[in-house]
């Protein structure tokens, strides 16, 4: 597994009404006060959206690079309105492989750069394949 999602928040804010002014479907979004998970109350509103969902690394970058450029106004708008962004890119990893390289190419981190959006690397253990 090879996936990419974008988180948007804001303290201030509710980026999730930018969603459907640029036709973009979010996983799941939230509000001041919601609950998630036992105890725990989001004081931000937000979403989460679903850039990329491959099977490699390389099919996942071009897929972010893709992603990126369709969305740029969307991106321009979630920047004008101070939402905090960040791109979690994840791998799976299983017990018989614990590690896998994950190579961002400069282009990529420039254009997350540019867009104000801060880069996470999550590592998700999966059975053994």
């Amino acid at each position: 597994m090879y996936l990419a999602v974008l988180r948007a928040s804001s303290a201030s804010g509710d980026p999730a009404e930018l969603l459907a002014r640029h036709r973009v479907s979010a996983d799941g979004a939230w509000k001041p006060g919601d609950v998630y998970g036992p105890g725990y109350v989001m004081t931000t509103a937000g979403f989460s959206v679903t850039m990329a969902d491959e099977g490699s690394h390389d099919e996942l970058l071009a897929s972010v690079r893709s992603w990126l450029s369709t969305h740029q106004s969307f991106l321009d708008d979630l920047s004008a309105c101070e939402a905090e962004c960040i791109v979690d890119l994840g791998v799976s990893v299983t017990s018989d492989r614990p590690a896998r390289s994950v190579v961002v190419p400069a282009d990529v981190l420039g254009a997350l750069a540019k867009a104000g959006i801060t880069l996470e690397l999550s590592a998700y253990l999966s059975a053994v394949e």
